[in-house]
Formats: C-alpha cells, sequence, structure tokens
C-alpha cells in the first residue's frame, strides 16, 4: 500500500497479525518516546497549568494506544492529585482495540476522514469535557482543510484545551 493509496498500511494490513506483531515490537518505543516528549515540552510551556481532579484524553489515531500509556505514566508522575484520568484511543482500524483495552484504555471507532462526526461526539462528550487531544503520526495522511477546520471546531467550539501534535514532517 505505500504511496499508492495516500497511507502507509491499509485497515486490512493494520489488522494482519503479522504486521501488528512488528508495528507492537518496533513502534512501541518510538512512540512512546515521541508523545512522552511532546507532554515535557507542553508542560514546560505552561499547557497543563488548568488540571483539574478529572482530565479527559483522546487520542485521535491513536492504534494500540503507545501515546496514551506515555500520556498515562507522565500524568501520574507530574499531577498525582488528579482523581479521574481517563484516556480515550480513537482509531480506524478496530483490530487495535484489544490491545489498547488491555492497557485500560477506552477504545473507540473513528475515522478522522469521515466529516460527520468529530472526537467529541463519537466520545458521548459535552462541550468542555474532554481536555486533550493527542494526534501522533496522522496528520501525514490527512492534511487537508477538513481536518484543520474539526481541530479548529475542538478548540474554539468544544472547549478542548490544546491539541498536541507529534508528527515527524511539516
Amino acid at each position: 500500500t505505500l504511496r499508492t493509496q495516500g497511507v502507509t498500511w491499509s485497515t486490512e494490513e493494520y489488522s494482519h497479525p503479522g504486521l501488528q506483531r512488528m508495528y507492537l515490537r518496533l513502534k512501541s518505543i518510538q512512540r512512546f518516546t515521541e508523545v512522552w516528549a511532546l507532554l515535557e515540552r507542553s508542560y514546560a510551556l505552561g499547557v497543563f497549568a488548568e488540571v483539574d481532579a478529572v482530565v479527559r484524553v483522546a487520542a485521535v489515531g491513536g492504534g494500540p494506544g503507545f501515546e496514551l500509556l506515555a500520556t498515562k505514566l507522565f500524568f501520574e508522575q507530574r499531577f498525582p492529585q488528579v482523581e479521574k484520568l481517563e484516556l480515550i484511543c480513537m482509531d480506524a482500524c478496530p483490530a487495535w482495540r484489544p490491545y489498547a483495552e488491555e492497557l485500560g484504555f477506552r477504545f473507540l471507532y473513528y475515522d478522522i476522514n469521515n466529516q460527520e462526526t468529530n472526537p467529541l461526539e463519537v466520545a458521548g462528550l459535552e462541550r468542555g469535557q474532554l481536555h486533550f487531544c493527542i494526534v501522533s503520526c496522522v496528520m501525514i495522511y490527512v492534511t487537508n482543510n477538513q481536518t484543520l477546520d474539526m481541530f479548529h471546531r475542538l478548540v474554539h467550539e468544544d472547549g478542548v484545551g490544546a491539541i498536541l501534535l507529534s508528527e515527524r514532517g511539516e
């Protein structure tokens, strides 16, 4: 699928147990580390200055949950006063569900290309209930006006405090 459809692998390929095994082995440390560094930079810039007792974070394109595992451990270390940390993994590949759920995260099917819904609606949350959104290694596939409009709405209309992007390209 490389470069023929604008994606690294198709949903069917991501669902293949052999690819999943290799993906889990090869990508786990990289994606965890990239998001941990992103969280540290965000912390240093004051992004988390107004963290309350309940914090909800959604990882759009969260796959098996590497980014959320980094988020969980980061918040446990930096914000032990947080009473409830709700972590939501949102991905268009349902085959990642067992991995995300095994790590203790809520998994929701969400296709960022479907402009009929947004993450808030899919999660069943109301304005202001989703505090942060992590997007890691997704924008390379969906850099278009519709996706940017969706992120704009999340921050300016839906009350998301920040969208944290971890990408390798511009």
